[in-house]
């Protein structure tokens, strides 16, 4: 196919999979009761929410184990000399 009929064609699937995909959502929504607008703000205040970061805690992670013995120094590269003692994982 030549580009100039590829480009249509692909727009028109990329268009055709967001109305499908807008149309599934708004359905979900209608199921649940909400009125358009209550949806819109769902919507909106999960698309702001997703972009804040709240750590709830930590708890402790396993340590980097250390490279087998049995590899070659010059296979080594790319992994530390010695492992970090402790490492901590944040949970959000």
């Amino acid at each position: 196919m030549q580009p100039s009929t590829l480009l249509p064609l692909l727009f028109t699937g990329v268009l055709l999979a967001t109305v499908i995909q807008l149309e599934i959502i708004s359905i979900a929504f209608q199921k649940l009761g909400l009125s358009p607008r209550s949806a819109l703000l769902l919507m909106l205040r999960a698309l702001l929410g997703s972009g804040i970061n709240i750590p709830l805690g930590s708890i402790a992670g396993n340590p980097a184990a250390a490279p087998p013995p049995d590899i070659p120094a010059w296979r080594r590269i790319r992994s530390p000399a010695t492992p970090p003692a402790a490492r901590r994982m944040i949970i959000a």
